[in-house]
């Protein structure tokens, strides 16, 4: 008999939908949806395979708490279940509700004919007017941690930390009840190696003194039930030099002032990030997610427009790929010693590059084939605009994500992002097909309650730009209220100021 860890529930509405999904433990977990509005079909998901049911393939039974299902032939065959199931709903749910919830969900009587057909569908299932947003259905990952939705807080740049790289009162209070809802919390950029600090109050995990202080953003987010990554960052040629006195870089760069790594650094660089992988464990964290994008350090390992190496470490693209490979390598052999194997570990990239030398779709493509070989939970674009096309490399025709998630072909779930704010927005992009999670960030920063406001559909209480007279209700910490008002594109627009775009 299954003992479900957890099950989540909603009732049905005045349209008679109805979801259920019981997590079962051990890696195990289906969802039971159904909406008379789709041919009074049944969608069921057992770890991660959708079907459409008619409604009158399986049947159920409840009795003293224990539900008892029974599967036509086809669903055994297609699902590996066996024919009767039983599962043993646990004491704190209201069995009045859940019997309603069931009920609803299996409208024809249990005598029916149960020969008809299966069909698979694709992974989604819409709730549509009122109905639960489609982002919010649960996800397994290749290694069994599972997160109970689809929505990732994307890395944010909170300027908050203090001087030492640790958590502050301001930063506290920016994370506070921010991301609940969230099924992903990924931390703002985190320091692996002094010379690579790139932000005034960028948090820190270099040495055990930090220790304390990551443990305490970790559990921030756990509280809120957001699974805790955090990511992991060096500057390279974009450690400014008032807070760097020794900026290095894949090459030399005269802007920057940046000077060439030598071979030994690199290999110190890359014991940095396995390190803070490692404190990344100790402090509790879910995972760890590797910041190879925005043109710091490791994107610049892989262009041709910032490694200009004739050695091991640069010249053809596989050497090019050969420092960020590196790293992914030794965050995992960090991961596997101290961490359990449900620990997630993410890659987040950006596509392209402008200039003659920069990166080109082919090229990620050549960076993609590669991570999906290393044991990776998920990989992360970085994108202003979620509809970007392509600028070369590739059919330029076609969107950036399209195109990614098509060459990824379910080898990895890919994380989108791009200027999306509403719930709306999100099911557009999420319907898209192109990817499994969606991050937001700018939209977190002024809806401290978010993924409520997207949960219960009320689109129309999203705020989309930032009000100057509103700062308390924001609890932004100063230096980015500050810079908010610069109305900085990478930020959220400002009401009474023009939107600026990047074109990236």
């Amino acid at each position: 008999m299954w003992k479900p860890e957890k099950i989540l529930f909603d009732e049905s509405d005045d349209e008679g939908l109805s979801y259920v999904y019981f997590d079962l433990g051990n890696f195990r977990y289906f969802t039971l949806t159904f909406n008379p509005d789709e041919d009074d079909e049944i969608y069921l998901e057992f770890n991660e395979q959708t079907f459409s049911i008619e409604s009158n393939n399986v049947s159920y039974t409840l009795n003293n708490r224990i539900v008892s299902l029974d599967f036509g032939a086809d669903i055994q065959e297609a699902l590996k279940i066996e024919k009767h199931i039983d599962i043993d709903i646990v004491s704190h749910i209201d069995i009045n509700s859940f019997g309603k919830t069931l009920a609803n969900i299996f409208p024809m009587p249990a005598n029916r004919d149960s020969t008809r057909t299966i069909k698979k569908s694709i992974n989604t299932f819409h709730k549509k007017g009122n109905k639960m947003n489609p982002v919010f259905q649960p996800y397994t990952f290749n290694n069994g941690a599972t997160v109970p939705n689809r929505l990732a807080v994307a890395p944010m740049t909170h300027f908050a930390s203090d001087e030492n790289g640790h958590i502050t009162d301001q930063e506290r209070t920016f994370l506070q009840n921010r991301f609940r809802g969230f099924g992903l919390f990924i931390t703002a950029a985190t320091l692996v190696q002094a010379n690579g600090k790139t932000f005034e109050g960028q948090p820190y995990a270099i040495s055990e003194d930090d220790l304390p202080s990551l443990r305490e953003v970790a559990q921030i987010a756990q509280v809120q039930g957001a699974k805790a990554i955090l990511q992991i960052h060096h500057g390279g040629k974009f450690a400014p030099k008032e807070l760097s006195a020794d900026i290095v870089a894949p090459s030399s760069d005269e802007a920057s002032g940046a000077r060439e790594l030598s071979a030994a650094e690199i290999e110190q660089l890359i014991a940095a990030y396995a390190n803070a992988a490692a404190l990344a464990v100790q402090a509790g964290f879910d995972g760890v997610e590797i910041h190879g994008a925005n043109a710091y350090l490791l994107q610049q390992f892989v262009s041709a427009q910032t490694n200009r190496r004739t050695d091991e470490w640069g010249g053809s693209l596989h050497n090019r790929l050969r420092f960020p490979l590196a790293v992914v390598d030794a965050v995992v052999d960090a991961v596997k010693a101290h961490a359990n194997p449900d620990f997630i570990l993410g890659y987040r990239f950006s596509p392209e590059e402008s200039g003659e030398h920069g990166i080109t779709m082919t090229e990620t493509f050549a960076l993609v084939d590669a991570l999906v070989q290393k044991p990776l939970q998920y990989l992360h674009v970085s994108l202003w605009d979620f509809y970007k096309h392509v600028r070369r490399g590739a059919d330029a025709n076609r969107t950036r994500m399209e195109l990614l998630h098509e060459h990824i072909g379910g080898r990895l779930p890919l994380i989108g992002v791009g200027n999306l704010y509403t719930g709306s927005d999100i099911a557009k992009a999420f319907d898209t097909g192109w990817a499994e999670f969606i991050a937001l960030g700018k939209t977190v920063m002024i809806n401290p309650d978010l993924a409520d406001l997207v949960r219960e559909n009320r689109d129309a209480d999203i705020q989309t730009a930032l009000d100057p007279d509103r700062a308390d209700h924001y609890r932004l910490p100063d230096p980015l209220w500050q810079r908010c008002h610069n109305n900085s594109p990478w930020l959220p627009p400002v009401k009474g100021m023009e939107r600026k775009t990047v074109d990236i």
